[in-house]
């Protein structure tokens, strides 16, 4: 199935625009937490270790899709950015940090080349406590303090 057909390439302005709201809403400049600390005491957040993950992309992805997101953003470090389809976004590293979010930004999901895939806001927190709930034993703080 060619990918290209379930997203949308953002132009410069569109990226340069969500970069952006990125950073009013999340504090985001480059790396962002557990790599960029501190966070926000008040923030809901995740930090698991990124292939402990792998297995429940596809519950998010249908938990997300329950919500009525159907399209997610995808920024990164550097190279092409994106406008997806929910039921294809997945969160990894490419080689470039990465950034996914729907157009509320209510919440982030956060990938780092420490392994590390961070989920921040109340939303996705709940939302990964409830498709994972053995999530504890993932935690990227206990494999990389």
């Amino acid at each position: 199935m060619d990918e290209n057909l379930h997203r949308r390439l953002l132009s410069k302005e569109e990226s340069m625009n969500l970069h952006t709201k990125l950073k009013q809403r999340w504090g985001v400049s480059g790396y962002w937490y557990p790599l960029k600390t501190p966070v926000p005491k008040d923030l809901d957040i995740i930090c698991l270790v990124d292939e402990c993950f792998e297995p429940y992309i596809t519950k998010l992805q249908n938990a997300l899709l329950a919500l009525n997101v159907t399209k997610i953003y995808e920024l990164r470090e550097y190279g092409d950015e994106y406008e997806i389809e929910t039921k294809f976004f997945e969160p990894y590293y490419s080689g470039a940090e990465g950034y996914w979010f729907d157009k509320k930004m209510e919440w982030l999901i956060y990938v780092s080349h420490e392994n590390s895939i961070t989920f921040a806001g109340s939303l996705i927190v709940k939302l990964i406590k409830d498709i994972f709930p053995n999530y504890k034993s993932c935690l990227w703080g206990e494999y990389y303090p």
